[in-house]
């Protein structure tokens, strides 16, 4: 099985059991939704060449499009790359896949041959058309969303730890990496934990407020079990539920910021009394 490190991304020195596997394709996420943490294709790309030179690389970039650079993508070494145009402030309900031409790929939904064979169903003219305008301002501005994101980021970050130094009842875990390292760290997401409180709670007081946040992804937003992700990282499942998500989008400011950290203060100390008597209580 590989190995996946703390902080969220694959470790390269797992590799090798791909080869033992005879491993054809690696699908990874360019950045991870719930983390933020960066598989950085260059250098996986040399790894896998090293250590399994059968096995292609696939990315899945819905959360790297538009928030990171990528001027440095080796294109030319990677079998696919995926993502999605509502990620990017486009329409919803269509997406792009940029493939190796030399790839077979089978389809899963049969019929016509309208989209090179891939897949059957009409061309979406209009959301096509929205996609390639969206994403051409999207790369455009990618670098300075990067540097926007990061200021947000860590005004979020040093606004947590001196809420922690001032609330002795506030322990702050950051599930992301809180460095301003954007090839391992995309600084558009923050994801903390606050035990005892547990995140769901915490976030309806927010939204209360007109302040909307995450639990983990949409994907698994139904879902009443605790964070897989979280705790494949390591934390224990009260760590788990006691988190939230931050992502940041290009409208957002520093106001936003400081305004978060007040109703997160405020909602946390409402709530802590509560959740350390059950947490006696177990």
């Amino acid at each position: 099985m590989l190995e996946h490190q703390v902080e969220g991304r694959l470790g390269l020195e797992s590799l090798g059991v791909l080869a033992e596997k005879r491993v054809r394709l690696l699908c990874l996420s360019h950045v991870n939704n719930e983390l933020g943490s960066v598989n950085d294709p260059a250098p996986l790309v040399r790894a896998l060449e090293a250590a399994s030179p059968a096995t292609r690389l696939f990315l899945d970039g819905v959360q790297a499009v538009g928030k990171r650079p990528l001027v440095d993508m080796p294109w030319d070494r990677v079998a696919g790359y995926s993502l999605s145009a509502h990620k990017i402030n486009g329409p919803k309900g269509i997406g792009l896949l940029v493939y190796d031409a030399r790839l077979r790929l089978t389809p899963l939904i049969h019929g016509g041959k309208q989209q090179h064979g891939v897949r059957s169903g009409t061309l979406p003219v209009p959301l096509i058309l929205g996609l390639a305008k969206t994403l051409e301002r999207a790369i455009a501005r990618a670098a300075e969303n990067e540097a926007r994101f990061r200021a947000l980021s860590r005004r979020l970050i040093d606004g947590l730890r001196e809420q922690a130094q001032r609330l002795p009842e506030l322990h702050v875990l950051f599930n992301s990496l809180a460095e301003d390292d954007t090839a391992r760290q995309s600084p558009a997401i923050v994801n903390f934990s606050f035990p005892p409180v547990e995140g769901e709670v915490l976030l309806h007081h927010l939204e209360e407020k007109g302040i909307y946040v995450g639990l983990g992804s949409a994907c698994s937003a139904q879902s009443k079990e605790p964070s897989r992700i979280l705790t494949g990282i390591g934390r224990g499942e009260e760590e788990a539920r006691a988190s939230l998500r931050v992502s940041f989008g290009p409208e957002n400011t520093l106001d936003d910021v400081d305004r978060f950290l007040e109703e997160f203060s405020r909602a946390y100390r409402a709530l802590y009394p509560t959740f350390k008597e059950k947490a006696a209580a177990r």
